[in-house]
C-alpha cells in the first residue's frame, strides 16, 4: 500500500493537468471565433465605408462645378458659403482616403483598428453631406427666391403704392394736427 500513495495525487495533478489543457484549446478556439466574426462585421462595415467614400467624392465634385454656377449665376460673394462648404469638404475627403488607403494596405491591421478606421471614414462621409446639403439648401433658396421674384414685381408694386398713400395720410394728419397743437407737443409724433 505505501507504494501506491503517490496515485491519488497523480490522478488529482493529471486530471488537473488535461483540464488546463482543454481549457486553453477552448479559449483559443472561442477567441478564434470572435476574431472570425469580428473580422467578417468589421468587412461588412469596410464595404460601407467605401460605397459612402465613392458617393462623398462624387459630391465633392458636383460641388466644385456647382460653385462655378453659383459665382456665374451670382457672383464669386454669393457662392462663398458653397466654395467654403466644398473647402471643408475636401480636407475631410482626403482625410478619409489615407483612412482608407490604411485598410486596403497589404499589411495585417487587427480588427479593432479596421473597425475605427471604417467608422471614421463614415463619420467624414456624413460630415461632408451635412455640410453640402446644408450649403447646396442655402443656394436652392436664393434661387428660388430669384425664380419667384419676377411674380412678386406685381404686388410689390402694389404694396409701396399703398405704403406711400399711407405715408401721405399720416403727413396729412401730422399737418392738421401741427395747427392744433405747438411743435413741442408733437415732437413724440
Amino acid at each position: 500500500m505505501d507504494g501506491l500513495g503517490w496515485l491519488p495525487s497523480l490522478v488529482v495533478f493529471g486530471t488537473t493537468a488535461v483540464l488546463l489543457v482543454a481549457g486553453g484549446f477552448g479559449l483559443r478556439r472561442l477567441g478564434a471565433r470572435r476574431e472570425l466574426r469580428d473580422v467578417a462585421a468589421g468587412r461588412e462595415l469596410e464595404t460601407g465605408a467605401k460605397a459612402r467614400l465613392v458617393h462623398a467624392d462624387d459630391a465633392v465634385a458636383d460641388s466644385e462645378r456647382e460653385v462655378r454656377f453659383a459665382e456665374a449665376q451670382f457672383g464669386a460673394v454669393a457662392a462663398h458659403e458653397l466654395a467654403q462648404a466644398v473647402e471643408r469638404a475636401r480636407g475631410w475627403l482626403r482625410e478619409a482616403f489615407l483612412l482608407q488607403q490604411r485598410l486596403d494596405d497589404a499589411e495585417a491591421h487587427t480588427a479593432a483598428e479596421r473597425r475605427t478606421w471604417s467608422t471614421r471614414i463614415v463619420g467624414l462621409c456624413d460630415s461632408i453631406d451635412r455640410v453640402l446639403g446644408d450649403a447646396h439648401a442655402s443656394l436652392a433658396a436664393r434661387r428660388a427666391a430669384e425664380r419667384g421674384a419676377v411674380d412678386e414685381v406685381p404686388a410689390l408694386r402694389e404694396q409701396a403704392a399703398r405704403l406711400g398713400r399711407r405715408r401721405d395720410e399720416a403727413d396729412a394728419a401730422l399737418a392738421r394736427l401741427a395747427d392744433r397743437f405747438t411743435p413741442a407737443a408733437l415732437a413724440g409724433a
